[in-house]
C-alpha cells in the first residue's frame, strides 16, 4: 500500500468518524401543541450559570396547522433546556441579572414547570405528547418517564411550606427541628424518586438530586433569614453551608447556582464580621469566589463576575 493511497485511507476513516459524532449528537424534540398553531416557538438553553449569555436561543420553528412542532440542536454534553412562545431570556436569567440580589429566592413551578422544560441527554430524542398553557398538572406530557418527574418534582415541592404558616410566615419553632423536618422530605422525595448518590456526574439522576438536595438547604437558609430571632448558631449554621462542598453537584441545577451564592457571601461574612445575603461583585469578591466556588463551575463564575466588573468597574 503505496503512502498516498494510506492517507487517503486514514483521511476517510477519520471524515466518517466525524461524521459519526455529528450525527450521534443531534438531539430531536418533537411536540404538539393545539393551543400554539401558526406562532412562533422557541429553545432556549437554561445554563444558570451563564445567565450573561445573550445567545440564550438555540433555535426556533413555527407550529404547524395540526399543532406538531420540531427542533434538532447539537448537545456534546447532557443539559438543561426550555421551549416558550417568548423570546425573553429564560426566567432565572432575568432574575440572576436585572435583580441578582434576591437570587436565593424559590424558583419551582413558576420557572420550569409553565412551559416544557426537559433536561435531555446527548444520545436520545424527546417528544412533547401535549401542551397547552392552562397551567394544570396535565398540560404539559412528554413521552419520557424521567420528564413527567422532572415536572412533577417542580409543581409539588415545598419545603417551606413545611415550615410557616398559611400565611407563608415562618414557625416558631427550634431552627435543627426546621431543619429536620425539611430533611425528611428531602430524603422521601429521593426514596420516593428512586435517585441513587452514585449516579454519574452529568445524569438525569445526579441533576435531580442535586435540585432535591440543594433545594433543601436554600429554603431553609431562606426561612432562617425570616426569623425575627436570628441568634442561630454559627456551627449548625456553617455545617449547613458546607453541604456545599459535601457531593459533586449539577453544573445545571439553579440550586447548585443558588448555594454558591450563598456560599461566598458566607465566606465573606465570615471575613468581615457582617450578616449580610449579597454582596456586589468587586475585586474582593472575584478572590473570595476564586478560593470558594467548586471546580466544576469557578471558571463561569468568575467569568461573570469578570464580564460585570468591566460593565460597572
Amino acid at each position: 500500500m503505496n503512502t498516498c493511497f494510506k492517507l487517503f485511507v486514514i483521511c476517510l476513516f477519520l471524515f466518517t468518524l466525524s461524521c459519526k459524532k455529528d450525527i450521534e449528537s443531534k438531539i430531536t424534540i418533537t411536540g404538539n401543541s393545539k393551543e400554539l398553531i401558526n406562532n412562533t416557538i422557541y429553545l432556549k438553553e437554561y445554563n444558570h450559570f451563564n445567565y450573561l449569555n445573550k445567545s440564550y436561543i438555540l433555535d426556533s420553528t413555527i407550529v404547524d396547522s395540526l399543532g406538531d412542532f420540531q427542533f434538532s440542536i447539537k448537545a456534546d454534553s447532557p443539559e438543561l433546556i426550555t421551549i416558550s412562545k417568548y423570546s425573553l431570556p429564560p426566567l432565572s436569567y432575568q432574575v440572576f441579572k436585572e435583580t441578582p440580589n434576591i437570587y436565593y429566592y424559590s424558583f419551582c413551578a413558576n420557572f420550569f414547570a409553565n412551559e416544557p422544560c426537559l433536561y435531555i441527554d446527548t444520545k436520545k430524542n424527546y417528544s412533547i405528547t401535549h401542551w397547552d398553557t392552562k397551567n394544570h398538572n396535565s398540560s404539559i406530557i412528554f413521552n419520557n418517564e424521567n420528564q413527567n418527574l422532572l415536572r412533577n418534582y417542580y409543581r409539588t415541592i415545598d419545603y417551606r411550606g413545611l415550615v410557616t404558616d398559611e400565611n407563608r410566615q415562618p414557625l416558631n419553632i427550634a431552627t435543627t427541628e426546621a431543619w429536620d423536618i425539611i430533611l425528611e422530605e428531602k430524603e422521601k422525595r429521593i426514596k420516593d424518586y428512586n435517585l441513587k448518590n452514585t449516579s454519574p456526574i452529568n445524569s438525569f439522576e445526579n441533576y435531580l438530586i442535586t435540585e432535591i438536595s440543594l433545594g433543601a438547604v436554600n429554603d431553609f437558609l431562606i426561612w432562617t433569614n425570616l426569623q425575627e430571632n436570628k441568634d442561630i448558631d454559627p456551627e449548625f449554621y456553617n455545617s449547613i453551608l458546607e453541604i456545599y462542598n459535601s457531593e459533586e453537584w449539577s453544573k445545571n441545577s439553579v440550586e447548585y447556582y443558588k448555594l454558591t451564592e450563598r456560599y461566598i457571601t458566607h465566606q465573606l461574612n465570615l471575613a468581615k464580621d457582617k450578616n449580610k445575603n449579597y454582596y456586589e461583585p468587586t475585586n474582593e469578591k472575584l478572590e473570595f469566589a476564586k478560593k470558594y466556588a467548586k471546580a466544576n463551575i469557578k471558571d463561569k463564575y468568575l467569568q461573570n463576575l469578570q464580564e460585570i466588573l468591566k460593565q460597572h468597574p
